[in-house]
């Protein structure tokens, strides 16, 4: 085992032997005794933090996590059908075929239907009034 495997061990899982990877646990405990060094300080350090985790662990209500969990694997509201999905993109592209076919089919617009549609939907300033006298 390397050092870096050995920090890496630590860091996850803790100072606690234990709790190390049963796979890796002995290597690990080989690495600890040859190089102390390098695991005093890192096992110190994971072990206060270790403790602060245990003590934080200790102050939860009874069941709270069961409710928490309970809670987050509900749905946040009401929940649509599957195919809900599916029909709002085939009304979607019905109604854009439907739109970009009809004014195909109605051989599009002319000069007389610009200047209709200019006059109910533009505030008819000097950059427009043009239109209207080119379409009379």
């Amino acid at each position: 085992m390397d050092r870096s495997r050995f920090e890496a061990i630590v860091a996850a899982y803790g100072a606690e032997p234990e709790r190390w990877p049963a796979a890796e646990r002995a290597a690990a405990a080989a690495f600890a005794q040859a190089h102390p060094e390098v695991a005093g300080p890192l096992l110190a350090r994971e072990q206060a933090l270790d403790r602060l985790l245990d003590a934080a662990r200790q102050d939860v209500p009874a069941g709270l996590a069961d409710r928490m969990m309970a809670h987050a694997a509900r749905p946040a509201g009401p929940r649509l059908p599957d195919w809900a999905g599916m029909a709002a993109a085939v009304a979607l592209v019905a109604g854009l075929g439907l739109g970009w076919t009809g004014s195909a089919l109605t051989g599009g617009g002319d000069a007389a239907d610009e200047a209709l549609y200019l006059a109910a939907f533009d505030s008819l300033d000097e950059d427009s009034a043009w239109i209207l006298e080119g379409a009379r």
